[in-house]
C-alpha cells in the first residue's frame, strides 16, 4: 500500500494540482500522465525515504534529499531552468525571465525546487506514513526494489529529458550541467551528514493544535505560490523556507507532536496549491471551466486521502520503533505517535 500510494500521490501533486498543463480537465490523459511519471516522482520518494530509515535520517535530512531532487528535475532531467519559452504553459517568460543571474532565473529555481519539496517529496510522504501504519519506520524495499525502483525512476527521467516533442528554446552547456550535479550532490551528502540526523526532543515545547499547523501549511504554501516573479517573489520563497525550517523544526521537537500533526501540515499544503491552480490562468486551448472541474475532483480526493491518513495515523505500528528512536521518514519526529 505504501508503494502504490506514493506512485500515484506523488506525480498527482506535483503535476496535476497546479494545473497548468495542457491536460487539465483531461481525466485519460492526465490518468496516463500519473502513471508515467510514477516511477519517477514516486520512485524518487520511495527511495528518500528508503534512505531516511535506513540510515537513520530526520526531517532536515528527508528535506535536503528532497531538495537535491528538486534540483536534478529542474536543471538535469525536465531541464525547465534552462528552457527560456514555452508556448503551452501560461506566463512562462514571466517565470523564467525573472531575477536572472548569469542568464539563470533565480526566481524559477526557488519556485520550482521549493514546489518539489512541498509537493513532490514531503506531503507524500507524510500521508502515506500516516496512513500505513504496518511499514511505519520500516524499510518497504529490498535489494532487489531498490534496483528496480532506481531502474524505472532513470528510465522515465531519461524519457522526459530526451523527449522528441519537448516545446521551447533551451540554452543550456556542460558546465550549467556539472553545477547543477554539484549542487545536487552537496545537498545528498549535507543529508547524510550528521547534519541530516534528528534532534532531540524539548521537554514542555508545545506543538500547537493540529487546526493550527493545517493553516501554517496554508499560508507558507501561498507564500510560494503567489510569489509575484522577480526579486520581490525570491524573498517570499526565501521567508517562507525560513518560516517552514523554524516553525516545524520547532514544532517537531515536542513531545506533543503527532502525525495527524503531519497529516493536517500535508492537507494545508495540496488543498492551498490545489486552490491556486483553480484560481491561475489555464494553459492555451484549455477552459477555465475544465481547470476548476478537475480541482474539485482533486480536492475531494485529497480529502479522502486525508481522511484514511487521519485514521492511519491514530493507530499504532506494529513493532515499530518507540520515540526517539530517529528512523521514522519525513516531518514525524517528534512523539511519533
Amino acid at each position: 500500500m505504501a508503494i502504490v500510494g506514493l506512485l500515484v500521490l506523488a506525480p498527482l501533486c506535483a503535476e496535476l494540482l497546479s494545473a497548468y498543463l495542457a491536460v487539465a480537465g483531461d481525466v485519460a490523459t492526465s490518468a496516463f500522465l500519473v502513471l508515467f511519471l510514477g516511477p519517477l516522482y514516486g520512485g524518487a520518494a520511495l527511495l528518500i525515504r528508503e534512505v531516511a530509515v535506513r540510515t537513520g535520517r530526520g526531517w532536515t535530512g528527508v528535506v535536503l534529499m528532497a531538495a537535491a531532487f528538486g534540483v536534478a528535475m529542474t536543471a538535469l532531467i525536465d531541464l525547465s531552468l534552462w528552457t527560456t519559452d514555452r508556448t503551452d504553459v501560461a506566463g512562462w517568460s514571466d517565470i523564467v525571465g525573472a531575477a536572472r543571474v548569469q542568464g539563470v532565473s533565480a526566481f524559477a529555481l526557488a519556485s520550482w525546487v521549493g514546489g518539489h519539496v512541498a509537493l513532490s517529496i514531503g506531503a507524500p510522504l507524510l500521508l502515506v506514513d500516516a496512513g500505513v501504519p504496518a511499514v511505519r519506520g520500516r524499510p518497504v524495499l529490498g535489494r532487489l526494489g531498490i534496483g528496480i525502483t532506481l531502474l524505472a525512476a532513470l528510465a522515465v527521467a531519461a524519457a522526459v529529458h530526451l523527449d522528441p516533442e519537448r516545446s521551447g528554446i533551451l540554452h543550456t552547456s556542460l558546465p550549467r550541467y556539472a553545477l547543477a550535479a554539484a549542487a545536487v550532490l552537496a545537498l545528498v551528502a549535507t543529508a547524510l551528514s550528521p547534519f541530516g540526523r534528528p534532534r532531540p526532543l524539548v521537554d514542555g515545547r508545545r506543538a500547537g493544535r493540529p487546526w493550527q499547523v493545517f493553516l501554517a501549511g496554508v499560508v507558507l504554501t501561498a507564500l510560494l505560490d503567489l510569489a509575484p516573479p522577480g526579486w520581490v517573489g525570491v524573498t517570499c520563497i526565501v521567508v517562507a523556507a525560513v518560516l517552514a525550517v523554524a516553525l516545524v523544526g520547532r514544532s517537531v521537537r515536542s513531545p506533543g507532536w503527532t502525525r495527524r500533526h503531519a497529516v493536517a501540515l500535508a492537507l494545508g499544503v495540496v488543498l492551498e496549491r490545489t486552490a491556486v491552480g483553480a484560481l491561475a490562468p489555464p494553459a492555451p486551448g484549455v477552459p477555465a471551466g475544465a481547470v476548476v472541474a478537475q480541482a474539485v475532483v482533486l480536492a475531494l480526493l485529497l480529502l479522502v486521502v486525508g481522511g484514511w491518513a487521519w485514521r492511519g495515523a491514530g493507530r499504532p505500528a506494529a513493532g515499530a520503533a518507540g520515540p526517539g528512536a530517529g528512523s521514522a521518514p519525513a516531518v514525524v519526529e517528534g512523539g511519533r505517535r
